[in-house]
């Protein structure tokens, strides 16, 4: 993420001079290896989600324009993935994708890094060398290892996280991993672990979204029941804003991309695993309308009704104590009507992927939904978050604002040359 510096004229990396006086994370709480300022922490924090999308943008170009500066820009991205690569590797852990804040390892990473990253590598391997194909063949066998190796867990700014029993994207992006590991090894061991992983799986039948339904119309039931039952995080903190059988749908919907890419590279893969894709892709890629209005312009805090399945937006509210802030962050601690892009890029590429399984009347709704949200990615839009009228983000959090997003502008990118190469974009 970069600062859009108005006054200069620029966009360039972050200085400690853009957090005086800001609110920032306590970064020695998340562990030993850890961001050493905010600086590092937003230059960056999503720096191997933007490489992988940025890699795969640029191999599509290259597949349509066959333009030498798309496979250079190619390689740059793909330089930059193996750069942390090998960072793992020089620790002593093959395959771990540390986040590499102040351009060092970390003892922090997520899933959902990987899917991105895994993407640039599949759709790199066609137009690479041979030597370069034999080093992301050993990335992504590795990748697989070392989540292997780890039993699935980790601990994520301090807090502990066990993906086994996932079944939906961190589902979808396990079995993926371990797909292209056997792809590249022809080690039946991987197979095996791709198919213990999928047996648990539901992202192939029906999305999140479809079971945090299920979990929300159960707690009101009990509630109704005459039950003292908890709402789940944010609900508790902020019932005075929300109806009885109101939700607060915090970052509900935006992992309709992993399912989708990893699905994607899964079939390309072993295409008799995934006989409904085309049904997948389009259930998941119709979880992105909540939250994002005619304006297009998705809420980052909304309300969701279990009765009507309809949602609205929050008020601004006043700051909780700063005991009651779920991760101890000051954002956490009130609701506001703040946007953010990252489910505009995130459903343009999973309606993308839609389109291309899908037929007839549900291939024109999953091109129309993409071309829809690539035309309207504007200079707003490609920010992290924005603020219509200045009053959204309380001025400790003034940092957040003219961030460029770590995902729009490399997405748009890829759903564009991808949409050129398969027909989805005339020109």
């Amino acid at each position: 993420m970069q600062k859009i510096d108005r006054a200069a004229g620029t966009i360039r990396p972050f200085n400690e001079g853009d957090f005086t006086g800001c609110d920032i994370p306590d970064f020695p709480k998340w562990g030993a290896r850890v961001p050493e300022n905010a600086a590092d922490y937003y230059t960056n924090e999503n720096s191997i989600t933007t490489s992988g999308l940025y890699l795969a943008s640029q191999c599509y170009r290259y597949k349509v324009t066959g333009d030498n500066d798309a496979l250079e820009q190619a390689h740059k991205a793909f330089n930059s993935l193996r750069i942390i690569y090998e960072m793992g590797v020089n620790d002593g852990q093959p395959g771990y994708l540390g986040k590499p804040y102040g351009f060092k390892i970390s003892d922090i990473t997520v899933c959902d890094q990987y899917i991105h990253a895994s993407w640039g590598l599949f759709e790199f391997y066609d137009i690479a060398g041979d030597e370069t194909k034999k080093i992301i063949e050993e990335m992504s066998v590795s990748f697989a290892q070392y989540w292997k190796g780890a039993g699935y867990r980790l601990v994520y700014h301090g807090n502990p996280w066990d993906m086994n029993g996932e079944m939906y994207s961190y589902n979808a992006i396990l079995v993926m991993l371990n797909v292209v590991a056997w792809k590249y090894s022809k080690n039946d061991e991987f197979l095996s672990e791709a198919m213990m992983i999928f047996d648990r799986a539901k992202w192939h039948v029906e999305t999140s979204v479809d079971q945090m339904k299920r979990e929300i119309k159960k707690i009101l039931d009990e509630i109704k029941a005459g039950k003292k039952v908890s709402k789940g995080m944010f609900n508790d903190q902020f019932l005075d804003y929300i109806g009885d059988d109101e939700f607060i749908f915090w970052e509900g919907n935006i992992h309709n991309q992993f399912v989708a890419l990893s699905a994607d590279i899964i079939n390309r893969v072993l295409p008799d695993l995934l006989p409904g894709i085309a049904d997948l892709t389009h259930k998941w890629m119709g979880i992105w309308e909540y939250g994002i209005g005619a304006d297009l312009a998705p809420y980052y805090w909304y309300a969701y009704n279990a009765v009507t399945d309809g949602w609205r937006s929050l008020p601004l509210t006043p700051l909780l104590p700063k005991d009651e802030w779920e991760f101890e962050d000051r954002f956490s601690g009130y609701l506001s009507e703040i946007r953010w892009c990252e489910p505009l890029s995130r459903s343009m590429q999973a309606a993308e992927v839609a389109y291309i399984y899908a037929e007839n009347e549900k291939k024109a709704e999953a091109k129309g939904l993409a071309l829809k949200i690539l035309n309207a990615i504007d200079e707003t839009r490609m920010r992290w978050m924005f603020d219509f009228d200045g009053k959204q983000l309380q001025p400790e959090l003034r940092h957040m604002y003219d961030i460029l997003s770590s995902e729009v502008p490399s997405t748009w990118l890829a759903t564009y040359w991808r949409g050129r190469l398969t027909g989805m974009i005339q020109v």
